[in-house]
């Protein structure tokens, strides 16, 4: 869907979801029992970015619930430049480890930004769970605080972690996705199908158990975005067409840009030989056999909270190659 259809679907995405929320000159805190403040509109200009049109936000913080559940803690949290960004792995994740690993001046940023350093700290970034839990819930409250993720259709996604990580696996030691996940031996786990493999993530999430690896997680479980959605002002959307990468880059930096101390150098950020890493870390979906018709009709009924909740328009599943194909922005 292009230009006029593009826009008009992202307007009755936003009516239907209540995702961005409107004006207010009301202060950053709210006590317990009270309502929080509003999230000023974005005015997002970007097309990948979901959350275009302001609408109300929910009249009610559940404080009871925040302090209840851990996952909305998990983003990493910039206070230099007042930045809140979910990850969602398999959504370009190391490429905005990489950029947030820039904005906080670690040296060698585009090096592997998964390892973690002295303080346990995921690339050196921290998380809004190594803030005490009330200061928190003031970030996630605070209009002045640009709070960001990206997502991706989740056919895409969920194809793109078998690619990588169950028919493009070149780690024998790796027992995380071998024994301890799938209970197979190396030798066997690399020769797992695509149909196998969704009947395994099919059975993790019937049964919650560990196999809904972070990977394949349904994103709406991510930083507890089935609830924490309103707060947040830009969701960016990764697209099947990777033609299109280059332009959610930019968007992704303009955004930071905008409320960033130091914007022209946010705007003149270059990824360099870590976007050339990138894409060699890429696995080419044509060489391998993924989808047919049943099982992407099995994979859209097993993400159907994810289409839901983001209303991304559903991919369509055919008798026929290429068995799936992705809407056109």
């Amino acid at each position: 869907m292009a230009g006029a259809a593009f826009g008009a679907w992202c307007v009755w995405k936003a009516s239907m979801t209540g995702w961005a929320v409107p004006r207010s000159n009301d202060a950053p805190s709210a006590p317990a029992g009270q309502h929080p403040p509003r999230v000023e509109p974005s005015g997002n200009t970007c097309r990948l970015d979901l959350k275009k049109v302001p609408v109300k936000q929910p009249q009610s913080f559940d404080y009871w619930y925040a302090n209840q559940s851990d996952a909305w803690l998990s983003p990493f949290v910039i206070p230099s430049h007042r930045l809140v960004f979910c990850y969602v792995p398999k959504a370009g994740t190391s490429r905005w480890q990489r950029f947030l690993r820039w904005l906080v001046g670690v040296q060698d940023w585009a090096s592997n930004p998964h390892i973690r350093d002295a303080n346990n700290y995921i690339g050196g970034l921290m998380q809004l769970k190594h803030l005490p839990r009330a200061e928190a819930i003031q970030i996630m409250l605070d209009p002045s605080w640009t709070k960001m993720a990206v997502v991706r259709d989740p056919l895409d996604r969920l194809r793109s972690a078998y690619l990588d990580k169950i028919a493009g696996a070149n780690d024998p030691g790796n027992t995380n996705f071998t024994k301890h996940l799938f209970g197979l031996p190396y030798e066997n786990f690399t020769s797992t199908s695509f149909s196998d493999f969704l009947r395994r993530v099919e059975f993790g999430m019937r049964h919650s158990l560990d196999h809904e690896n972070k990977h394949w997680q349904r994103q709406s479980h991510r930083c507890d975005l089935s609830t924490f959605l309103p707060f947040y002002q830009h969701v960016f959307f990764m697209p099947p067409d990777k033609t299109m990468r280059a332009e959610l880059s930019d968007c992704f930096i303009e955004a930071v840009a905008k409320t960033a101390p130091n914007p022209s150098a946010v705007r003149n950020f270059s990824f360099g030989e870590s976007a050339k890493a990138l894409a060699e870390h890429r696995t080419d979906a044509k060489d391998h056999a993924t989808y047919d018709e049943q099982l992407c009709l099995k994979a859209r009924q097993l993400y159907a909270e994810d289409y839901e909740l983001f209303r991304f328009p559903r991919p369509t599943c055919l008798r026929d190659a290429p068995h799936v194909t992705w809407p056109t922005l």
